[in-house]
């Protein structure tokens, strides 16, 4: 007897439908980074999300995405060694941290939202007694896919100084509906798994308003 409850079933394109593709990277012998098929994709996404195409890049998966966004960020070693995450996320927010080399801060979430607020992470430092120097990031988790109030973020880094990347993981339609792609500066990282939104499989995508930011993202990709 089987008991086991599907809970979600991931849908994606059947094989006919990708044999086309494979047959254009074979034709233009690009199988690697960067390829004609990668920037059309981009470019779809970006007209999705209202934005160049130089506001958009791609990654395998979204933790990959999160530590390479950390790790491109500007920092002094040894000055700058900790992130700070909500205690309510993924164990590929803290893997993240821990692979850029960062050691991650657990601070507690918002009681009625589930998300991370600045005053939540002022009050996990001052508790441990860690200043906003030594931060080198904060990583809000948009929980659930839900909407982050983007605002207080930015509010924040230009208050401390410490960099501030979204984990917004499940939330490829709340943030295609918003105006956040369009205004914000402030990283998004978005997962594009099989049990996604948009599920391609595995990958991932980072949206931002700063252009050198991207540029240098795909440099490190």
């Amino acid at each position: 007897m089987n008991n086991k409850i599907s809970v979600l079933i991931p849908e994606l394109p059947k094989s006919d439908k990708i044999v086309p593709y494979l047959n254009k990277i074979d034709s233009s012998h690009w199988y690697t980074n960067f390829g004609p098929l990668l920037v059309s994709f981009e470019q779809r996404l970006a007209d999705l999300f209202r934005v160049d195409s130089k506001n958009i890049a791609t990654a395998n998966n979204a933790t990959v995405a999160l530590s390479l966004a950390l790790a491109n960020f500007d920092f002094i070693p040894d000055k700058k060694k900790y992130c700070v995450v909500p205690s309510w996320t993924f164990i590929a927010t803290p893997l993240a941290v821990l692979n850029a080399g960062f050691i991650p801060i657990f601070a507690d979430v918002d009681f009625k939202t589930w998300q991370l607020t600045p005053e939540k992470v002022f009050q996990c430092l001052k508790e441990l007694n860690i200043c906003t120097s030594e931060v080198h990031a904060v990583v809000p988790v948009c929980a659930f896919g839900q909407p982050i109030e983007y605002e207080q973020w930015t509010t924040f880094l230009e208050q401390t100084g410490v960099h501030v990347l979204i984990d917004a993981a499940a939330s490829f339609d709340s943030v295609q509906q918003s105006d956040l792609p369009v205004n914000c500066e402030i990283p998004l990282v978005i997962s594009l798994h099989a049990t996604k939104t948009l599920g391609v499989g595995e990958g991932s995508l980072v949206i931002s308003r700063n252009q050198d930011f991207i540029l240098n993202f795909k440099k490190r990709a």
